[in-house]
């Protein structure tokens, strides 16, 4: 399985592009991300899990499609 983590750092590069050429099979994200750098994970149906970092709004994740799993198993 291979899995595209994201974590703190704001990146400057397609999320989405990246993940289907890299043949991504879940995306996970760690937290403390502005709403704006996720947005194109809405073009890619590769499942979506996450939780909210501490530096998040904690409104970004239904809207592209990502499981929230704080306080999940």
């Amino acid at each position: 399985m291979r899995c595209l983590v994201l974590a703190d750092v704001n990146p400057k590069i397609d999320l989405a592009e990246k993940a289907e050429s890299e043949h991504v099979d879940l995306i996970i994200s760690l937290g403390d991300f502005e709403r704006s750098m996720l947005l194109s994970l809405q073009k890619t149906n590769i499942p979506k899990i996450g939780v909210y970092g501490n530096h998040d709004s904690g409104e970004y994740m239904q809207e592209i499609g990502m499981w929230n799993l704080h306080m999940h198993t």
